[in-house]
């Protein structure tokens, strides 16, 4: 599997990125697309590496989630009282006269 992002393509295995070099070996083309580029291997420690239970992101994220709905149920009830005090005040001015 290929990534494209701001600073190139990345693959997660060599193998794969021969697959991928293959397909310009017998090109009819000269045209090189990958003039100046260079391969460069990261190797990942996952000991050394922040690591997350995905359970606990979940959780997050449903926490997060029930805060906004919080947040936009008292909005909208401030919204809604607002509206009732302005229509108070309309149908006070036209039944005061």
């Amino acid at each position: 599997m290929s990534l494209w992002n701001k600073e190139g393509k990345s693959w997660s295995n060599i193998g794969h990125l021969k697959n991928h070099l293959n397909q310009f070996v017998n090109r009819r083309s000269n045209t090189d697309p990958y003039t100046n580029a260079e391969i460069v291997e990261v190797e990942i420690n996952y000991d050394a590496c922040m690591k997350m239970d995905v359970s606990e992101l979940f959780d997050e994220i449903k926490l997060n989630k029930a805060k906004l709905e919080e947040k936009y149920r008292l909005q909208a009830k401030k919204w809604a009282e607002e509206r009732e005090r302005k229509q108070l005040e309309q149908l006070k001015k036209k039944y005061e006269s």
